[in-house]
């Protein structure tokens, strides 16, 4: 019997707002929720049938930049394509892929992760909807994929809290969304979303055990002085880009509370404080602030 079709990754493809998004990883996930019966004390389940199901895209991508179009807070999107790029047998890959395509829907930032010697990646999900309830929110295509966008690459950058700058090894941050997805008058699909709760956190690797000092056991209030990570840009084909060129990508927080997580050592190693940066929103300011063109100062 002939081998079936093979594919591989491709890019996520966002019609509003314009995106091609280059991605190193993806997936589609139905999340079905099936209702199955068993009943009058039988052993076998005698009755089945679709209760909701709430599809999704989960994606990882190092275009950080993604963010001036979605930031903290998500956005809409309409037409989103997941490619899912052909293999070619005895070759390389085929102009014509599939894809998975989400009609209307919203894209939610979950978490950024970098660390010294590697490059940035952020994490998304895409909540596809249907538009009355009855329309299915994901259909299956064949077509050619968009080119993939030039690469872009971030890596760890300098970090300083209440403005002291401190050598840091790796961040995460945890953008804390909490959505509520919702289907209603006993329809399959989910026709409304939004965020609940919103709660960031910002986590830091730090070799310096001096951090130790100027937490304090109880933590540290953020002061006056912004508390800014950033990451620095890659220059293609060479190192860096400079610092003073505004390329960098820049993460403030403006109030909010420090913690010392722990501080862990083993044999043979530097030790390495964990720190917890908890962002408060102060009423005027965005919680955690992005700038994806920024100089590093």
């Amino acid at each position: 019997m002939a081998q079936a079709d093979r594919q591989t990754t491709g890019t996520i493809d966002i019609a509003t707002p314009n995106l091609t998004i280059p991605v190193s990883a993806s997936a589609y996930n139905p999340n079905h929720q099936l209702f199955v019966e068993a009943s009058s004390g039988n052993v076998d389940p005698t009755f089945t049938a679709m209760m909701s199901t709430n599809p999704r895209f989960s994606f990882t991508t190092k275009l950080i930049t993604v963010l001036s179009s979605f930031g903290i807070a998500g956005g809409e999107i309409t037409t989103a394509k997941m490619w899912l790029q052909q293999l070619v047998k005895h070759g390389t890959r085929n102009a014509t892929s599939k894809d998975i395509i989400a009609a209307t829907g919203m894209c939610l930032p979950r978490s950024l992760t970098v660390s010294q010697g590697a490059p940035a990646e952020l994490q998304f999900d895409l909540f596809a909807l249907s538009t009355d309830g009855a329309a299915v929110p994901i259909t299956f295509a064949t077509g050619a994929m968009d080119a993939i966008p030039t690469a872009l690459v971030w890596t760890l950058g300098p970090v300083s809290l209440n403005g002291t700058p401190y050598d840091v090894e790796s961040m995460t941050i945890d953008f804390g969304i909490q959505e509520f997805v919702e289907a209603s008058s006993g329809n399959v699909y989910p026709t409304y979303i939004t965020i609940m709760e919103r709660r960031p956190t910002i986590t830091l690797a730090v070799r310096t055990a001096d951090i130790q000092g100027a937490l304090d056991v109880t933590g540290l209030a953020q002061s006056g002085t912004d508390s800014v990570f950033y990451l620095r840009k890659l220059n293609a084909n060479g190192t860096r880009v400079a610092d003073v060129t505004a390329e960098h990508i820049k993460f403030t927080v403006d109030d909010g509370m420090m913690t010392i997580q722990d501080l862990p050592t083993t044999h043979g190693s530097p030790a390495m404080t964990n720190v917890l940066i908890t962002p408060v929103y102060d009423g005027v300011a965005a919680i955690v602030l992005i700038d994806t063109a920024s100089a590093i100062t």
